[in-house]
């Protein structure tokens, strides 16, 4: 059984962020080229279309949506097995490849929403536990800082047994014939090992999570720049978080399928 070395492995992920920043953004800058203007077009839609919801709009509203989520999830399963090759295969993408990953990139797309409804449905087991308890208890409180720690604990826990399944994506990526449960046995005993691994990554962004907010509050900044730094801010660090983890499972999957050592 491997034991996952959780801050070799943290420092690994940090190296492999910085040294192929220019790698990643070669990978990202033609989707993005895609995504702003018809992410500015999808908001003038919203904007004219939503300010007055009429019975013939909603089919076409429904479909404007879905198609935004598909372009999107899409995107990001292209970028994401386009560096799973490049990292674990040592294969650059160019040209329209990195816009097309044939039907790999709608596999990875499809294990990786099996993946998210599995760890919605395990989030959803406490979670019912705890609403029961605190209907029945006066004693628990859902604000108090022992059940924000409870729920803390959970959705970290959850996220690392989940972080396990997701290595089956470097394998869809890279052509490997990995099941589920050969990921699970593959990490098994790592969970919270897993767990403290993410909780380190989690905290590198909560300086700017909250942070940002808190000192543009106390600067006393109007509300409307407020909103469009928010909004920059925002899209910047969900844009680092994706880098992250997309970089942290090909560690992961390097480690414990590859037998590689991340320490070099």
């Amino acid at each position: 059984m491997q034991r996952l070395a959780v801050f070799e492995t943290f420092f690994y992920i940090l190296r492999s962020a910085f040294m192929n920043l220019d790698v990643a953004f070669r990978l990202a800058w033609p989707w993005l080229a895609v995504l702003v203007p018809v992410y500015g077009a999808y908001q003038w839609f919203i904007w004219n279309v939503v300010d007055v919801v009429e019975a013939h709009k909603i089919a076409l509203i429904s479909w404007v949506v879905v198609g935004m989520l598909v372009l999107n999830g899409y995107a990001f399963a292209t970028f994401a097995v386009n560096w799973h090759r490049y990292a674990v295969l040592g294969e650059k993408a160019r040209g329209l490849a990195i816009l097309w990953a044939d039907a790999r990139g709608w596999r990875y797309l499809g294990n990786f929403l099996l993946i998210s409804l599995i760890g919605l449905l395990l989030l959803m087991i406490p979670g019912i536990m705890l609403a029961i308890a605190t209907q029945r208890s006066i004693s628990i409180s859902v604000s108090s800082p022992m059940t924000w720690s409870v729920v803390s604990a959970i959705v970290l826990l959850v996220t690392a047994y989940t972080s396990r399944l997701l290595i089956k994506l470097v394998a869809v990526a890279v052509g490997n014939r990995l099941t589920l449960g050969g990921a699970l046995e593959a990490t098994e005993g790592n969970t919270l090992r897993i767990a403290a691994l993410t909780l380190l990554l989690w905290l590198i962004f909560v300086p700017i999570d909250w942070g940002v907010p808190y000192v543009m509050a106390k600067a006393g900044v109007s509300s409307e720049l407020v909103s469009a730094i928010l909004v920059g801010v925002t899209i910047f660090t969900s844009v680092i978080k994706t880098f992250t983890g997309i970089i942290t499972l090909t560690a992961l999957y390097r480690f414990f399928i590859e037998g590689s050592d991340l320490t070099v």
